[in-house]
């Protein structure tokens, strides 16, 4: 399957793993708002994440009409940074919203990692994959046409 080899992902974890290869897709958002939540406020629609303290929130620019799955609610995370993010409440259609308690310096336009490294700290397509119940396949192509797409070449020293 050399098409998910482009990306610098092996098709599976039983995949030979002759062929060397390193992700090259990093995916990501900005922050757009944050705001503070009193302990016992529902997030996102049919309020699935009720607070349990006073927490800290930030709304990301991307949803599942970018290709992000709706699977995450409640249980995916991003990178801010290079710290974890846990998603709150549903992926809409436009906006997910992250728990940045523990991240006391976030502010908007912040850049939030989707996929890629973040600092020293990285999610992969398979991390992805695998918190949405799928494979990384489909985390790769349904990248909906909404996303900017920027190539970068990368330079080897060789």
């Amino acid at each position: 399957r050399p098409g998910i080899l482009l990306y610098g992902l092996y098709p599976g974890a039983q995949c030979d793993r002759r062929i060397e290869v390193s992700p090259i897709l990093t995916w990501y958002t900005r922050v757009c708002r944050v705001n503070n939540i009193p302990k016992g406020v529902g997030i996102g629609y049919r309020r699935t994440y009720i607070t349990d303290r006073e927490q800290k929130v930030a709304t990301l620019l991307i949803g599942y009409g970018d290709g992000y799955p709706r699977s995450l609610s409640n249980k995916g995370y991003v990178l801010i940074r290079a710290k974890r993010a846990k998603i709150v409440g549903s992926v809409c259609m436009d906006m997910a919203v992250v728990d940045v308690t523990d991240i006391p310096e976030v502010n908007i336009g912040d850049e939030a990692t989707l996929i890629g490294k973040n600092g020293d700290t990285q999610i992969t397509a398979e991390d992805v994959a695998a918190l949405a119940g799928t494979i990384n396949y489909e985390i790769t192509t349904r990248i909906g046409p909404r996303v900017a797409r920027v190539y970068t070449q990368r330079i080897d020293d060789r």
